[in-house]
């Protein structure tokens, strides 16, 4: 609305609405951008599984026929996690992050975390390790499922990324106000360079042996972004390796 010929006496009005309206604006182009880029990613996979399908059904030999439906397999497993993790950033709900009263135990998610992810572990022979401080339950200003979600997208791209035998540590140290997680990896880590693109929508490393959707560092940005909480990616132990630093609020 001009506001350029709008009496003085209704201009807070006019200002309250314009305000909203941008916030609508925002919302919509956001949305639509998503969309788009849902729809673009999903593309590929269920390409994937048609084409592996369509081989199937042509096979007579039951070797070529069984590994065109592993294909097919592999395909839809990609398919159900880019969905899940689509899913997970529609849900991340600003709204939900302005509430005064938000709180979770930062130890507890990591604990909980370690624990699901054991078995993606002993199937790559990873070790996992935590560093905990003993008697602190470091409470840090974020909803319960928010955390959940950040602690464990972390851990399971450090595991992901690390080869068979090696090592993942997860570390929770308080900074004042402030409360620091780690995750630390033994992979082959992320060129100074390509750092701040691994954080957006979709992007994927050239030449990544690992499948994925180009979505779990995105959401953890989101999230820290909602939360007023920081990510930084710097080397591992020594040189080697990532390590992935979120430093948030604590809740005191």
């Amino acid at each position: 609305i001009d506001e350029s010929s709008v009496p003085a006496e209704i201009r807070p009005l006019t200002n309250a609405l314009n305000r909203l309206l941008g916030q609508l604006d925002r919302a919509l182009s956001a949305e639509r951008r998503f969309a788009s880029d849902a729809s673009h990613e999903l593309r590929n996979p269920l390409a994937v599984i048609r084409t592996h399908a369509q081989i199937a059904k042509r096979c007579r030999d039951p070797a070529e026929r069984a590994d065109a439906l592993e294909g097919v397999l592999s395909g839809v497993d990609r398919a159900a996690h880019l969905c899940s993790q689509l899913l997970v950033l529609a849900r991340l709900d600003p709204e939900a992050a302005e509430s005064v009263n938000r709180s979770a135990s930062l130890a507890d998610a990591v604990t909980q975390a370690v624990e699901d992810k054991q078995d993606a572990a002993r199937v790559r022979s990873v070790t996992v390790t935590e560093a905990l401080p003993e008697g602190d339950r470091c409470e840090v200003a974020i909803d319960p499922p928010a955390l959940g979600v950040l602690v464990s997208n972390l851990l399971d791209n450090a595991i992901k990324y690390t080869p068979e035998g090696g090592r993942v540590r997860v570390g929770v140290a308080s900074r004042g106000d402030r409360i620091a997680l780690q995750v630390v990896d033994s992979g082959p880590g992320i060129p100074a360079t390509d750092r701040e693109r691994v954080m957006q929508r979709f992007y994927r490393r050239d030449g990544a042996s690992v499948p994925g959707a180009g979505l779990g560092l995105s959401i953890v940005q989101r999230i820290c972004e909602l939360y007023g909480a920081e990510v930084s990616l710097t080397d591992g132990d020594d040189g080697q390796g990532l390590c992935v630093e979120v430093v948030l609020p604590s809740a005191a």
